[in-house]
């Protein structure tokens, strides 16, 4: 993965570059949020670990093929049908969620899904004393390794609802008589998740130490090196603009050399906050420099990243970090996309950011706008008509600034 330059030694002006790996998705909109994924960041994961545990799930599934294969003539042929559609439901899941805007919908179905046929499976093979009862925990222990808690300890409720269905199918009376099978697999499918989901939790602490800014608590560099490249996929196959903002709190130095570096640090904690107020949980916000911020817009026009920036400018004015007086300047720049490239759309934030000090401080720039490479294209087709027939038409010609 690139990185970009060390946030405490960026400038003014200094670019940041070769963001360019993008992430597996495919579309984007405005406000995403649901209960599955209430933060931008509970999507990334869902999307992310899916591939993580590609390999793991693969495994998993040709495992309970092969024992439906074996068991299907001691049990129940219907085994052969059951099971087979559980393992295709689990191995196209990756890519059903890149085609959808809202993946987590299609994780969280693949795993009741499952679910729901390996119970089938489970009440047709003896009910509660199934061999096959144990095997539910398999797909609620993967929902562990994309969701949050409250998600996994609902497919862990799901799971064990599943089990008490299948149990009292069978009747009462065989559940007293022989509670062993029953008793194994509620405790597999509660222990297996429960360090799944530990496990996982602790590999998420860990990434959050590496993406996280300790000071502001926001996100750093490296987490911007891997959301950009993921916006930039999704503005290429649906068209979508991306903008961003480059925020640099005036005249930051004077407070560092007058008040000291502790008040400085105490002000940058305190307009940070007063920034991530003013953004909707997709909204995404960087510190990038010592003073600096980037906010990443997804789906946002020129004019609504404009509208934010005036908002977080008066943010700022409102706020008197530490009660001193402090004030905001934000450059601003948009393209659609195959245009959506992070140097040149930084570069322009950051000159327009130039000219918002320029002009006193406190205030918003816009970047000019640039002709895009499919609007290149078709202004060369209209002044040579006849001009396709001799040569391709460079409908990917790289854009200036």
């Amino acid at each position: 993965m690139s990185s970009l330059p060390n946030i405490r030694t960026r400038t003014l002006g200094q670019p940041l570059r070769n963001l360019t790996k993008p992430a597996d998705t495919t579309r984007m909109k405005k406000d995403r949020s649901t209960w599955l994924c209430p933060q931008e960041q509970d999507r990334l994961r869902v999307r992310e670990n899916s591939g993580r545990v590609a390999h793991a799930r693969t495994i998993a599934s040709i495992t309970i093929a092969a024992s439906a294969l074996c068991l299907a003539p001691l049990l129940n042929w219907w085994l052969l049908v059951l099971v087979p559609l559980s393992v295709v439901n689990l191995q196209s899941v990756d890519a059903r969620m890149r085609a959808a805007a809202k993946p987590e919908y299609h994780a969280a179905l693949s795993v009741f899904v499952s679910q729901c046929m390996l119970a089938g499976a489970a009440a047709i093979t003896g009910g509660s004393r199934s061999p096959l009862l144990t095997a539910i925990a398999v797909p609620t222990a993967f929902a562990a390794t994309r969701f949050r808690a409250a998600v996994v300890w609902l497919a862990t409720g799901t799971a064990l609802g599943l089990l008490l269905v299948v149990a009292l199918a069978s009747g009462a009376s065989m559940v007293l008589a022989h509670p062993a099978q029953i008793i194994v697999a509620v405790s597999v499918t509660i222990s297996l998740t429960a360090a799944t989901q530990a496990l996982n939790g602790a590999e998420l602490a860990a990434r959050d130490t590496a993406i996280v800014d300790p000071l502001t608590g926001l996100l750093n560099r490296h987490g911007l090196d891997r959301r950009f490249g993921e916006l930039a996929k999704q503005a290429r196959v649906i068209g979508a603009p991306v903008s961003l903002l480059v925020c640099d709190l005036d005249r930051f130095k004077d407070i560092n050399d007058v008040h000291g570096h502790a008040v400085g640090d105490a002000v940058l904690r305190d307009a940070a906050y007063a920034l991530r107020k003013q953004l909707r949980s997709f909204e995404l916000i960087y510190r990038i420099g010592g003073e600096e911020f980037l906010v990443v817009l997804a789906g946002a026009s020129s004019n609504d990243a404009a509208a934010l920036g005036a908002r977080l400018c008066e943010a700022i004015r409102r706020c008197h970090p530490q009660g001193l007086a402090l004030t905001l300047s934000v450059g601003v720049s948009t393209r659609s996309g195959h245009d959506v490239d992070f140097e040149p759309l930084f570069a322009a934030a950051d000159e327009a950011l130039y000219r918002a000090k320029a002009a006193g401080r406190d205030c918003v720039r816009l970047a000019p706008p640039t002709q895009t490479r499919d609007a290149t294209a078709r202004s060369d087709l209209e002044a040579h008509p006849l001009g396709f027939l001799a040569q391709p038409i460079p409908v990917r010609g790289r854009s200036t600034i």
